[in-house]
């Protein structure tokens, strides 16, 4: 191999090389936000099936907190919850029982809802 045959392969892995990181740095940057960074919230999700295929979903976007069920492809407003119901939902899901108190799941919730 001649100086320009090792030219151009050294060129070629460095176009590589640079093409690779302009597209992790810049062309990933929109696939790779966090959920729940913008205005809408995934509250909880409880998927149907072992699959995942079929789900319902809590989310909340902005003030308002929406149930929908999701399966094959289509979404479906299931209720939409006051805010007086988010609020009732929000104390049953941390209030503690007798059996919260001994328990270690119970020490947890404690600690991880302060």
């Amino acid at each position: 191999m001649s100086f320009w045959d090792y030219f151009v392969v050294l060129f070629v892995v460095l176009l590589v090389c640079v093409m690779a990181y302009v597209f992790i740095r810049y062309g990933l940057r929109p696939m790779s936000r966090p959920m729940g960074s913008g205005r809408v919230d995934v509250k909880e999700r409880v998927p149907l099936d072992p699959r995942g295929n079929s789900m319902i979903l809590l989310v909340q976007v902005g003030e308002e907190l929406l149930l929908l069920g999701v399966a094959q492809g289509s979404i479906t407003l299931l209720k939409e919850l006051s805010r007086e119901e988010m609020d009732r939902w929000e104390k049953e899901q941390f209030k503690e029982t007798e059996e919260d108190r001994y328990s270690f799941a119970g020490l947890l919730k404690k600690f991880y809802h302060r």
